[in-house]
């Protein structure tokens, strides 16, 4: 039986979801509840299996049902960073990529120091166009590189106005 996603209690689909058979499963965490569900609604659009999440407890709990190839969130969040969420999302889905942004340049030093612990991080700075998200996020699923034990991270994402 496959794990069924729970989105939060107050999200509301979109009215249009395209979901194409073996396409990869993304959770879009931000705090900012509009950026989020608009982002998730970008990458429905173009074929992803997306749903929101608001808090770092909310992607924890979709990882462990949803089990997504791709976690895409805000560094920072009120209740946890990146690196805690990437500890505990890996947990449930040690095969999810991770895709951080941040307006703090300072998350591009957490990003150094999840590389030390060797995840192949990259930092990318808010804003990001929606094409640039679209095509790194690309990127990340065409990557042919061998597995290894650690998920990638790169950071990225955007303030109003851009995705």
């Amino acid at each position: 039986m496959l794990p069924v996603a729970v989105p939060p209690q107050d999200y509301v689909a979109p009215l249009r979801i395209k979901r194409t058979p073996n396409r990869e499963k993304i959770v879009v965490v931000d705090k900012e509840r509009t950026l989020a569900n608009s982002v998730v609604n970008i990458l429905q659009m173009h074929g992803y299996c997306a749903l929101p999440a608001f808090s770092g407890e909310d992607a924890v709990h979709l990882a462990r049902h949803f089990v997504p190839d791709c976690v895409l969130a805000e560094f920072f969040m009120p209740d946890t960073n990146g690196i805690e969420l990437l500890t505990a999302v890996y947990e449930a889905a040690p095969q999810c990529k991770f895709l951080f942004a941040s307006y703090d340049t300072r998350a591009a030093d957490l990003v150094d120091r999840a590389r030390r612990k060797g995840f192949s991080c990259e930092f990318l700075a808010k804003p990001l166009a929606e094409d640039e998200l679209l095509r790194r996020l690309l990127a990340q699923f065409e990557e042919e590189e061998p597995a290894s034990e650690a998920s990638p991270v790169v950071a990225m994402f955007a303030k109003a106005g851009a995705v």
